[in-house]
């Protein structure tokens, strides 16, 4: 048994190249360690028929009694299907910065969270409107909302990837929405 883990290869990424290059995480983060299994990656066809070899995101798993990480078709193809495959989601919010991930003090009871959405109190506009998160458009997180934000904003203009933060609105889109919203809101936050 194995899953799917966020690793996928970019064709378009500076030294792409098959069957190694161009792998990154869907997170952004370095790419920087890859424990392959044996010969992985290896862009080899499907097992099922020997369809063409287009494996483009990572698999973990046991194969032949190593674990590690292979190369594998990204979607369902056919001549190749991975339906019904887990994969891992990591999940380490720390909205008040203590280092210690919310979730846990959620559940062991350090952490209040009366509303149950997973969010502590603390780190909530209701309960805390001092917070930085509570003014819309200050993307810095430094208390104002001014042309750095405004930079990052327009840096950022169109649809959301993983490393976006300036989509005020949530809407999948950086556009004249959250422009708006930013400059709504410009100048010291709470003033």
């Amino acid at each position: 048994m194995g899953c799917f883990i966020g690793g996928y290869q970019d064709p378009l990424a500076q030294g792409y190249s098959e069957p190694s290059g161009g792998w990154r995480w869907v997170t952004g983060e370095p790419w920087a360690f890859a424990p392959w299994v044996g010969s992985e990656p290896d862009d080899a066809p499907c097992y099922i028929d020997n369809g063409p070899g287009q494996q483009d995101v990572i698999w973990i798993g046991s194969a032949s009694g190593n674990e590690g990480f292979s190369d594998i078709e990204s979607a369902p193809l056919p001549y190749c299907s991975w339906d019904n495959h887990a994969a891992i989601i990591e999940w380490s919010a720390d909205c008040n910065s203590d280092g210690i991930v919310d979730y846990g003090q959620i559940r062991a009871g350090t952490l209040v969270d009366a509303n149950s959405n997973g969010i502590p109190d603390t780190c909530e506009c209701a309960t805390n409107p001092s917070l930085p998160s509570c003014c819309p458009g200050d993307i810095y997180r430094n208390g104002r909302v001014d042309g750095a934000d405004l930079g990052a904003l327009l840096s950022e203009w169109g649809p959301v990837t993983p490393l976006t933060n300036s989509d005020i609105d949530g809407n999948g889109q950086v556009n004249g929405a959250d422009l708006g919203i930013l400059l709504a809101h410009w100048g010291p936050c709470g003033g």
